[in-house]
């Protein structure tokens, strides 16, 4: 997403666009995910939130690229951009789990699980974000966590997926590759499993925050 984020940031610098219009066009490409995944319904229904989804993400690294760029960046920006990237992906989420209802119950359930770990995944982060970090910047959040050097074969695993695999980006771009290849019920496990590793990892971030402050 970076390479094609970084050729849009290129043509935006000189023109009057800011990083907030930029992060206000990627919440109303976003937020039509799920909607126009239910009403498109079936294949194509798939396709074309999974494509609004990837397409938003990568609108979203324009923002912060600008504002780093111009030295815009503000506390209200960054919030706003924290948000608008969770209801983006939360409208993608009710999206899908919305038209695999109909083929099983399971997917009722995955559903309903899914979307009440997105928010206990969000919960403590903002609370961190607010109290500890003192903005809602999640890429301050990360870099605040201690990294060990990986030295087993299992270490070295476990970075790599949290570095490289959980990561909105990936992710975003997964959906979007899942629902061409029609098997957007696999994204759908894959996600549902993430959010529970997400859970665990913000309980686990706010504990170290206390004991640290």
């Amino acid at each position: 997403n970076r390479k094609i984020s970084l050729w849009c940031t290129r043509r935006l610098m000189n023109t009057p666009v800011k990083p907030n219009h930029v992060t206000a066009v990627v919440f109303l490409v976003g937020i039509l995910s799920g909607p126009v995944m239910v009403l498109s319904g079936g294949y194509a229904g798939f396709v074309l939130g999974g494509f609004l989804y990837w397409f938003a993400n990568v609108l979203d690294g324009c923002d912060g690229e600008l504002s780093r760029l111009r030295h815009q960046g503000t506390e209200l920006g960054a919030w706003f951009d924290t948000v608008v990237d969770d209801l983006v992906g939360l409208s993608f989420l009710l999206g899908l789990f919305y038209l695999l209802s109909s083929r099983s119950f399971f997917w009722v359930l995955a559903g309903c699980i899914t979307i009440l770990f997105y928010f206990l995944t969000l919960g403590p982060r903002y609370y961190v974000l607010a109290k500890y970090v003192g903005t809602g910047d999640y890429q301050v959040l990360s870099s605040q966590k201690v990294q060990k050097e990986p030295v087993t074969a299992l270490e070295r695993i476990m970075n790599f997926v949290e570095t490289k695999v959980c990561r909105i980006d990936f992710w975003s771009f997964a959906a979007m590759v899942f629902a061409i290849l029609n098997i957007e019920e696999l994204f759908a496990f894959l996600f549902m499993v993430g959010c529970t590793a997400s859970v665990i990892d913000s309980l686990s971030v706010l504990q170290k925050m206390r004991k640290t402050q």
